[in-house]
């Protein structure tokens, strides 16, 4: 039985909500006829851009992907940019996938070839978040050219490179599968042989014994699967030769999820001589997020065998810095529910909020340029030296 205390809670939480609906608003605080014809223009116009959101949303036949785009989408996007702006982007083809596929890279550059940074992402084919941060880092450095004071500085005196996509095959069937059914139902991280490319890099040969299989596995059914050697696929030798080509001073990779920024060691814990450099990038990176993500090396993550960030810099002396995107993963992949889709392999390896992660990261990245260009001015400042020693599988 209800009492009255009830119905009188009932009643004041109804008269909240009726307070609170701008419609009322608009009705208890406007007496002019012209002032309630405004408002109600107002509403109309905010109603029929619903309509035509709800409307071009089912015409879109990748609706259940959004925000993010296919691979497809991505190579044109890159390819338009070029076409429009000749005078500063390259779109160069560096290598094939497994299946065929290009990797594509976008170069900005106002002059002949000048010191060097790398952006790059989704090397593991589910992380697509940091595809779109690498394209937001297109749009921000060609359009801020001769716009903006500080970009154009950069560019004057560095070239940038833009890889959106290192494993292509495996992001592919990521977009297909989520786009086409609203849900992935396989495991894309790795590329069209069942390789994750970030554990296809030369190692030290130690690793093989201080650490367990899962770090990076020999088996082919492993979620790590290092492939049959090192640099056994088409898309980590391509990679490789293009470190050996460029000399990146810097590299910055974005993978999901975590909110976390990495750099090297990964493999075992002795002191490299760059530990310092490396957390002041981190730092540096951290304090220009509105949402900071916490910083420490990869190997405070988890120890990974064949990892890219260590062998670039055991190399080629490349400062790395690696960006787990997003936070809450854990409570993404249980709800699994957005856009219309439940899909937990898909959301929990992907941001929901991408504008905001978009923003989060930029202005960090455009440090991470800054300190490229003062790496090269200030050689010294860089404590690497080549080692005599390879790891397996090096050149």
């Amino acid at each position: 039985m209800k009492t009255k205390n009830h119905w009188l809670g009932a009643a004041v939480i109804l008269a909240a909500a009726l307070l609170a609906n701008p419609a009322y608003a608009q009705f208890r605080t406007a007496r002019d006829p012209a002032v309630r014809a405004y408002l109600q223009a107002h509403d109309e116009k905010v109603k029929a851009q619903k309509r035509a959101e709800r409307e071009a949303r089912r015409q879109d036949p990748h609706r259940r992907l959004r925000p993010y785009l296919t691979l497809e989408e991505i190579y044109d996007k890159m390819r338009e940019t070029a076409e429009a702006h000749p005078e500063l982007c390259s779109l160069i083809e560096y290598g094939e996938s497994v299946e065929g596929r290009p990797l594509l890279m976008m170069k900005i550059s106002t002059g002949p070839d000048r010191p060097a940074i790398l952006y790059s992402a989704n090397i593991h084919g589910n992380e697509m978040a940091g595809n779109m941060i690498c394209l937001d880092l297109i749009d921000y450095f060609v359009e801020g050219y001769g716009v903006n004071r500080d970009t154009t500085y950069l560019l004057d005196r560095l070239d940038v490179y833009v890889i959106p996509v290192l494993n292509p095959d495996g992001m592919s069937r990521t977009a297909s599968q989520q786009s086409d059914y609203g849900v992935v139902f396989s495991l894309t991280r790795k590329n069209a042989n069942k390789v994750d490319l970030n554990r296809n890099y030369p190692y030290p040969e130690e690793a093989l014994t201080r650490l367990r299989d899962t770090a990076g596995s020999s088996h082919k059914w492993s979620l790590n699967y290092r492939g049959p050697e090192p640099l056994s696929e088409p898309e980590t030798q391509a990679l490789d030769s293009l470190f050996a080509e460029r000399g990146f001073l810097v590299h910055v990779n974005y993978h999901t999820t975590g909110g976390i920024i990495l750099s090297p060691p990964a493999t075992l814990p002795e002191p490299l001589p760059d530990d310092d450099l490396h957390e002041a990038m981190r730092r540096d990176y951290q304090d220009a997020m509105f949402d900071p993500y916490v910083e420490h090396t990869e190997l405070q993550f988890y120890p990974t065998i064949g990892s890219l960030d260590d062998y670039i810099y055991h190399r080629y002396g490349a400062l790395c810095i690696t960006l787990e995107v997003g936070k809450n993963a854990m409570r993404r992949a249980l709800s699994g529910f957005h856009n219309g889709t439940w899909s937990p392999l898909f959301w929990g390896a992907n941001v929901y909020e991408l504008g905001a992660e978009i923003a989060n990261n930029r202005e960090g990245a455009v440090r991470m340029a800054w300190w490229a260009l003062k790496i090269h001015e200030e050689p010294e400042l860089r404590k690497w030296r080549p080692r005599e020693q390879k790891w397996a599988g090096e050149p």
